[in-house]
């Protein structure tokens, strides 16, 4: 599993640095979907920025959010928060028990996995889900544009050389999220390497 203990401090500016605000852009993008006083699953929520996006939506959301770095939870507790009830879980998603939500947001986190182990994930997530429930996802893509091809490889040269990313190259979400019984809606492409879309079950 990766490890972001190392570089937890830097993470924002790094990402801000290479991406501007793409990928909060599309952190952004469905947000306005989730029900008023869902509960919510945030799966691998970094430093933490997501918390402020749902507090303001001012919707009174029941959160659990699990993130297995433990400076990255440190970051993320410092966060502004008023309207969410927050549950703080540092451990692995596959060591995650907790079920039955309206809303599971799993922002910029199939990215970070080889094949097999993201759909183990992807697996381990759709059973979660309430009868009408739903995930909101986004995420790097392969894409031919040279340049955005050229900083997601780098990306994933330096967390392999940082957090022990262990991937060389981008998953195939579409082939985990139809193994897991779940379908891509909505699918909104933000930027040229960016995507975010909404998955149901099927």
């Amino acid at each position: 599993m990766p490890d972001y203990n190392n570089i937890a401090w830097i993470y924002d500016f790094l990402t801000k640095l290479v991406f501007g605000s793409k990928q909060d852009k599309a952190n952004k993008v469905f947000l306005g979907e989730i029900p008023l006083e869902a509960r919510v699953l945030v799966v691998g929520g970094g430093t933490g920025k997501i918390i402020e996006y749902l507090n303001n939506l001012g919707r009174n959301l029941e959160v659990d959010y699990v993130e297995s770095s433990s400076k990255m939870l440190v970051l993320s507790k410092k966060r502004t928060n008023q309207s969410l009830k927050l549950n703080f879980h540092q451990l692995s998603i596959l060591n995650y028990t907790g079920k039955d939500y309206d809303v599971i947001i799993t922002n910029f986190f199939f990215d970070q996995f080889p094949q097999q182990l993201g759909q183990e994930i992807a697996n381990h997530l759709s059973p979660k889900l309430k009868r009408n429930g739903f995930i909101i996802f986004s995420d790097f893509i392969e894409v031919k544009n040279l340049w955005d091809s050229f900083i997601s490889k780098a990306a994933i040269v330096f967390l392999r050389l940082t957090a022990n990313l262990q991937i060389n190259c981008l998953p195939d979400y579409g082939e985990q999220f139809r193994n897991a019984n779940l379908k891509q809606v909505n699918v909104s492409k933000t930027s040229g390497n960016i995507i975010a879309s909404i998955l149901i079950p099927i």
